[in-house]
């Protein structure tokens, strides 16, 4: 899982599902933990308390809610896993709540532990993100940010959303075929549901195959639209 961030200081912008560009924040991560916006007047509005040990801070396309996670208890040993919440902040209000808290199961599919990669979903309504689960595999949820209600996608080593294109809201997961097995993890198309679309071809360890792929059927991941052929 990726560790704490010394400093982090990004421009993020987003637009509302309507193409109407939405206010623009720049949002800061302080070397202790601490998240905060900047309006374009240059006004500073806090999200967290100092030394809050938050991090992974991503905008939404609503242009004013920022996801993070917040590390509520540091792992003990190599073997256990740090507990971790995911947080929303109001870049308007500078009002944070506890979005999901940290949860221990005997279940890898409502494991909720090492929470991390806090992605919004392109409407604004979701928030992915990934957590330690089997031993030989992570999982994917989803959470409704409306609600809190989780639900299990589908297990993965790393995911990333794609953003624009015929697949846009869909996710890229990094993920063996069968669990368990000594395979090479590939790459793959999900949809929201956790149903698997296609195994991007040739993409066994080999990530630029899925940027191949996502230009072939007109897609992309990042924040611009994909270049015609």
């Amino acid at each position: 899982m990726p560790p704490l961030p010394v400093l982090l200081l990004s421009l993020l912008s987003a637009t509302t599902a309507l193409g109407v560009q939405a206010e623009t924040y720049l949002v800061q991560t302080s070397a202790d933990g601490n998240i905060s916006c900047l309006d374009t007047t240059g006004k500073t509005i806090p999200l967290t308390g100092k030394g809050d040990n938050s991090s992974q801070a991503t905008l939404s396309p609503d242009g004013h809610t920022v996801a993070f996670i917040k590390v509520d208890s540091q792992s003990s040993d190599e073997f256990s896993h740090s507990l971790n919440s995911v947080w929303l902040g109001d870049c308007t209000t500078g009002a944070s709540r506890r979005l999901l808290a940290p949860h221990a199961s005997g279940n890898p599919k409502q494991t909720l532990t090492e929470l991390n990669t806090p992605t919004f979903s392109l409407n604004g309504n979701f928030v992915y993100v990934i957590t330690p689960a089997w031993t030989t595999a992570d999982a994917i949820h989803q959470i409704n940010i409306n609600t809190g209600k989780v639900r299990f996608i589908i297990e993965g080593d790393s995911f990333e959303l794609i953003r624009h294109g015929g697949y846009a809201g869909y996710l890229v997961v990094k993920r063996h075929l069968e669990m368990g097995t000594d395979d090479s993890p590939a790459y793959f198309v999900v949809n929201p549901n956790g149903e698997d679309i296609i195994e991007i071809p040739d993409s066994e360890d080999n990530y630029p195959a899925v940027g191949q792929w996502l230009k072939h059927h007109h897609s992309a991941m990042g924040g611009t639209e994909p270049a015609p052929n």
